[in-house]
């Protein structure tokens, strides 16, 4: 649960990746804007590694690769220690719509993830991704 988990296996919802988008970077999600109207409101992963793949914007396809659709996840720690909070968000409370939410750190990331990528192997690139992206070299 630590390192979350992917919501509806390999399908995507735009909503969720516009949001991701809209506020990782202003210039992506503008050109996100202009290029998204062929998908659906659910599209399949492959579908969006096509569309990322098409792209000659670098920081499109970095940012997209990194996007991962994980739920039910919460901060390391030990739940029962009244000092640790932990907020396991699964839906906006103002509108009751679905959210994806990730709460985790750089031991979620080693600990878990090597077990998820076995469970969903086609997310690789995004967890590499992401964890590279990290170190702002």
């Amino acid at each position: 649960m630590r390192g979350g988990i992917f919501d509806a296996n390999y399908q995507l919802e735009k909503s969720d990746v516009s949001h991701y988008l809209s506020k990782t970077n202003k210039q992506v999600f503008e050109y996100w804007l202009k290029i998204n109207g062929s998908l659906p409101q659910q599209f399949s992963l492959s579908a969006f590694k096509e569309l990322i793949s098409q792209s000659h914007d670098a920081d499109f396809r970095r940012l997209c690769t990194e996007y991962l659709p994980l739920k039910f996840s919460r901060r390391h720690g030990d739940p029962s220690r009244p000092w640790n909070q932990f907020s396991i968000n699964t839906y906006n409370e103002a509108d009751g719509s679905k959210i994806l939410d990730y709460q985790g750190n750089w031991r979620d990331i080693y600990q878990n993830w090597e077990a998820l990528v076995h469970s969903y192997p086609n997310f690789i690139d995004g967890m590499i991704f992401k964890f590279l992206n990290a170190f702002n070299i």
